[in-house]
């Protein structure tokens, strides 16, 4: 089987405003050879107004034509042979219309979760601090707790100081 170089093809595309294009392709080919053409589609949103009367439906891709003609004699006159594709039928990407009712949904999850954490939080402090008053538990302040705490600190350095003394002393009276 004899390898086509792609100095022997030529190929022109033409592209309409539309978005669509004609794609034409000649080529001089050798007995029992193949040519095969692929073309990437990527579907697209379209704006609202460019979709079809029925945008379930799709669009419709008219059908490839295909032309042989056969040069045995390398005559302009030699018969020529057309042959036709079928049509395709493309579905575009439709939007879903139950988009704002999803964007609802999720809006008023968000704020439920943060009013209602925010609510049971300012209750409970309250609550807790008015059952505290009436049963005359007093409850140390953040500023004592820390004070506590510093003062239990003081003790442990100074009973370490302390205890490297009396050892210093004793090292002392050792020697």
């Amino acid at each position: 089987m004899n390898e086509l170089h792609l100095d022997d093809i030529t190929h022109d595309l033409k592209l309409s405003h539309d978005g669509s294009g004609v794609l034409s392709v000649s080529t001089t080919m050798p007995k029992d050879s193949s040519l095969y053409i692929q073309v990437d589609y990527k579907p697209k949103y379209l704006n609202f107004e460019a979709f079809p009367a029925g945008p379930n439906r799709g669009f419709d891709v008219c059908p490839s034509i295909v032309t042989f003609s056969c040069h045995p004699n390398m005559t302009s006159t030699s018969p020529t042979t057309s042959m036709y594709s079928n049509a395709l039928l493309i579905m575009p990407p439709v939007p879903d219309l139950s988009m704002p009712f999803n964007v609802i949904s999720i809006v008023c999850t968000f704020f439920a979760l943060i009013i209602g954490t925010t609510i049971n939080l300012t209750i409970r402090k309250s609550r807790e601090s008015i059952a505290d008053k009436f049963n005359g538990i007093v409850k140390p302040t953040l500023k004592d707790r820390l004070r506590e705490k510093l003062q239990r600190l003081m003790n442990k350095v100074s009973k370490r100081r302390t205890a490297v003394s009396v050892k210093n002393d004793v090292k002392d009276k050792v020697e």
